[in-house]
């Protein structure tokens, strides 16, 4: 076979890679993603080579014990062993050792793909990148796109893909194809994308884009006169016409109740915080009830992990987050944007419910950077404050693998999260500020 056939044929064989075009990366060489409350898993391959290495090289102790061990919260996953809340690997000038001593190729596949995320769809890889990167997470560095070349050979050993379904669900009924949820999409993100209006008021807006197109579906297709086609077709359409109006109107008149996002966000923070504890399932369902009877009737104060320092409810007044200031909508609507363009949720979930877990971690965002403006004394929260948020959100629930288990332990508490977001007033409430404005 000629050269060139050759060329042909691989080139047919390789997916097509849509990178996100908004968001750049370029190692800062800071060590995050190598510290803290982070499991960094090892393949069976990568664990055995890693052995074969001079480990004390990097640390005389890697000669006397197990540089990996069992995951604590997913027996069936290798993780590496940290030392001192860090990897042990890591060397005192924070530089990875098996990097250092031993080249790219000897670190794990988990740690050569990081921070890229890939999100294999019907129409190509997705490919985005984790905010638990500082980089990442100030947008600074190369392009995705520039950095294609790269990404492909990463993807070619990628131990972490998303696979999304060739059809999406959008609520659980209502099935949509690959190309009528790509074309809705779009319109979800052109709403989000108006800058005359509040994001708090856009994010709640499209939590009823989403209500009000499975509703219209339903209605057209009863009358059996037209395909999913048209109908989505035709949905987009009178919005675009609309210029959103009539969704728009409908946020801006939606009603919060403050109370609940106290109670389902503290439960959810709660339960976060029992991963780094060590407490029988027994204890745990305890400690869980007795938080959510604290949060119903306002008792007591919050702690959000890692921060160490409580706050308390009041300490949610708007003026701590100012939601107006360019840097903050930019930063907020950023992210927002990147979960929807790495389909989020979509490998599990509706889309419609994949969305308004994504509001929900909007609210986080907010917890976070309130709890760490109020440890610092800081009488409102700052951009470098925003983004270590943002940071703690996606490395803490949106990323991280012991969330997933703990709802499959705790399948009630799912449940209790799903009975929230079915309310009418889920979107708003999670939304907005959970004090009254």
């Amino acid at each position: 076979m000629s050269d060139e056939k050759e060329k042909h044929r691989r080139d047919a064989q390789e997916p097509r890679f849509i990178c996100s075009a908004e968001q750049a990366y370029e190692c800062m060489k800071c060590a995050n993603c190598c510290s803290d409350f982070w499991e960094i898993s090892v393949d069976k391959e990568s664990s055995e080579r890693i052995q074969g290495y001079e480990l004390s090289r990097i640390r005389a102790s890697l000669r006397y014990y197990e540089p990996f061990k069992k995951s604590a919260v997913n027996p069936e996953r290798t993780i590496i062993r940290q030392a001192q809340g860090r990897c042990c690997f890591l060397t005192k000038q924070h530089l990875c050792g098996l990097h250092y001593f031993f080249g790219a190729d000897a670190k794990p596949k988990t740690c050569r793909q990081f921070p890229f995320i890939f999100v294999k769809t019907p129409e190509g890889v997705y490919v985005s990148a984790s905010f638990a990167c500082l980089s990442v997470q100030r947008n600074e560095g190369t392009p995705l796109p520039q950095l294609e070349p790269a990404i492909r050979e990463l993807y070619k050993e990628a131990p972490e893909v998303t696979t999304i379904p060739e059809k999406i669900s959008l609520d659980g009924k209502i099935t949509l194809s690959w190309e009528n949820y790509v074309y809705l999409e779009r319109g979800l993100l052109e709403l989000l994308s108006i800058e005359t209006v509040s994001l708090p008021t856009l994010l709640i807006a499209g939590n009823i884009y989403l209500d009000l197109l499975a509703e219209f579906i339903k209605q057209a297709t009863g009358k059996g006169e037209y395909s999913q086609d048209e109908i989505v077709r035709s949905y987009l359409n009178i919005m675009r016409k609309q210029r959103f109006g009539r969704v728009i109107e409908i946020a801006q008149r939606s009603l919060n109740a403050p109370l609940l996002q106290r109670v389902y966000v503290g439960i959810l923070v709660s339960f976060r915080n029992t991963i780094t504890k060590k407490r029988s399932r027994l204890g745990t369902t305890a400690y869980l009830l007795w938080q959510y009877l604290s949060n119903l009737f306002g008792l007591g104060k919050y702690q959000i992990y890692p921060i160490e320092e409580k706050f308390r409810p009041a300490d949610f007044r708007p003026d701590k987050l100012k939601m107006d200031d360019p840097f903050f909508r930019y930063s907020l609507l950023h992210y927002v944007k990147q979960l929807i363009f790495r389909k989020q949720g979509l490998d599990k979930m509706s889309w419609q419910k994949a969305y308004r877990y994504i509001l929900l971690y909007f609210a986080l965002i907010r917890w976070y950077a309130t709890a760490r403006a109020v440890s610092r004394g800081e009488a409102s929260v700052d951009r470098s404050g925003l983004l270590k948020a943002i940071g703690f959100v996606e490395q803490y629930y949106v990323r991280h693998p012991a969330m997933e288990s703990f709802f499959t332990i705790f399948p009630q508490v799912e449940a209790l999260l799903d009975n929230f977001m079915d309310k009418k007033h889920y979107a708003p409430s999670i939304v907005y500020p959970p004090v009254k404005e």
